[in-house]
């Protein structure tokens, strides 16, 4: 990420040919350690009161519940694919050709 001008990064496992229903985020660690939380569960919390709540520091505040192990063994694949094959390539898709040929006239 140092190299990127975002803070963050998004990406989706369906958009590389893995699992669906699995995504990626990540941040920079500056920007994590000012984001709440938007779910709760699983060790995200370091202590927990009728009065408040501590959650763990980052990244660990974040993973709410069981994780989908399944899924992110999954997508580790096309992850290397695509680090090897497109990592300084932007891949660009052709324009839609939207004449009709002839034979459909």
């Amino acid at each position: 990420m140092a190299h990127r001008a975002g803070d963050r990064l998004r990406l989706l496992g369906h958009k590389v040919c893995g699992p669906t229903g699995i995504a990626v985020v990540y941040s920079k660690q500056d920007v994590l350690e000012h984001m709440p939380p938007s779910q709760g569960g699983g060790n995200m919390f370091a202590n927990v009161t009728s009065e408040k709540t501590i959650f763990q520091g980052s990244p660990e505040r974040f993973e709410a519940g069981a994780a989908n192990i399944a899924d992110a063994v999954g997508l580790g694949t096309p992850l290397v694919c695509v680090e090897s094959t497109a990592r300084h390539t932007y891949i660009r898709c052709p324009p839609i050709d939207t004449t009709i040929p002839p034979k459909c006239k």
